[in-house]
């Protein structure tokens, strides 16, 4: 790898703040593989959101613009095709690129990657997984607990395990320079 040209991998969760991880001093929740990565890696301390929606926080991650810019105002709107993204920079760049799971490549966030595993496309078998998640959280019996360890589905079958497999995929087979 050289220096001037670092791998990149970018995590970034849904529905969760940074004090649901032991990163950041929750003693219930045990993140060991994150807390390898913030010591080897970055994190970021003072953070915030553009939109406490998904889409619109993307697209801005992506083109580096603020949501009125870049017009992805909620999750139903698309990301104006005139703005340059983050992975197709990277691509000029010499970088390999990749994206595994909601990235909503829908709102036209699907540009500039070499590997693309995206969980809407029913080929790559996470969307169904997420499908029973939401039919379990939309019945009429309380659930308890997070709706992810609800699913009657082995750890190493569920969408978080899944999704792992396909970003290690990517790894295993990425040249550096690359953006994951």
């Amino acid at each position: 790898m050289a220096a001037d040209r670092p791998n990149i991998v970018l995590l970034m969760t849904d529905q969760q703040k940074a004090s649901a991880t032991s990163i950041y001093g929750n003693r219930v929740v045990q993140t060991p593989h994150w807390e390898q990565l913030a010591a080897e890696g970055t994190t970021f301390e003072r953070c915030f959101s553009c939109s406490p929606v998904c889409t619109p926080s993307r697209a801005s991650i992506m083109t580096g613009v603020h949501v009125p810019a870049h017009g992805a105002f909620s999750n139903r709107h698309t990301v104006d095709e005139a703005f340059v993204q983050f992975p197709e920079r990277l691509r000029e760049a010499g970088y390999e690129t990749g994206v595994v799971g909601h990235h909503d490549g829908f709102a036209g966030l699907n540009r500039g990657w070499d590997y693309e595993i995206d969980w809407w496309d029913e080929k790559h078998g996470l969307v169904q997984i997420f499908r029973v998640a939401d039919a379990m959280s939309k019945a009429p019996q309380p659930l308890t607990g997070w709706v992810s360890g609800a699913l009657p589905v082995a750890p190493e079958a569920g969408l978080a395990a899944r999704m792992t497999d396909y970003a290690v995929a990517f790894l295993e087979q990425a040249r550096e320079p690359f953006f994951l």
